[in-house]
């Protein structure tokens, strides 16, 4: 007896995939200053394999005080003391995984390595700027706790240029995304209606 087939999936270039990201995360209600960032966030992720797209459809339209992207972006602001006073607390979030990029921010700049813990997932950021796994596929919600990897550290993951995303992920994603576009008016419908038509008298 066999199982149900896998998903239908997209093969995507790493560009196309921040591209589809922004676009949604602009979709969403957040400023293109913060799609842009929720945008760097997916592609980090897709880079290394984690399922960067997935963790941020599940986030989009989100209350702000569970949002990711704005969590992440305040943790951004803070990098430079990061983990000084021992492990940080994070509230709880949706899709935690899209914080790790930001935590990967600080480590590339500090040149150090930090974990971070959300249910039995555990993510280290390194300072080369690779990300190594550690448990199970990350939580749907939960809180994060970041702290400082001390140590012998976890062989990062093997990075990639491309990206497989489900297609059902790409439909929700481009959903979001659609929102962005500009209604069409009366004057450019009329344009499309007539085009190609020429006067015969």
């Amino acid at each position: 007896m066999t199982g149900a087939p896998p998903p239908a999936q997209t093969d995507l270039a790493l560009g196309e995939v921040a591209s589809l990201a922004g676009k949604a995360a602009r979709g969403s209600g957040h400023s293109w200053g913060l799609a842009e960032d929720a945008a760097d966030a997916v592609r980090s992720l897709a880079r290394f394999g984690l399922p960067g797209p997935e963790a941020l459809l599940a986030a989009l339209g989100c209350d702000p005080a569970e949002d990711p992207i704005l969590i992440g972006v305040a943790l951004s602001d803070r990098a430079a003391s990061l983990c000084q006073d021992g492990p940080r607390s994070l509230p709880e979030c949706l899709s935690p995984l899209l914080l790790v990029p930001y935590v990967l921010r600080a480590a590339k700049d500090q040149r150090r390595a930090f974990s971070v813990t959300f249910g039995a997932a555990k993510f280290t950021c390194l300072a080369d700027g690779r990300i190594a796994q550690d448990g199970p596929a990350a939580p749907a919600r939960g809180a994060c706790v970041i702290a400082q990897a001390l140590g012998e550290l976890p062989e990062g993951l093997a990075p990639h240029s491309r990206a497989n995303v489900p297609d059902a992920v790409i439909a929700g994603l481009n959903a979001f995304a659609a929102k962005t576009y500009a209604p069409a008016t009366e004057a450019s419908r009329k344009r499309g209606a007539g085009a190609g038509e020429t006067d015969q008298d």
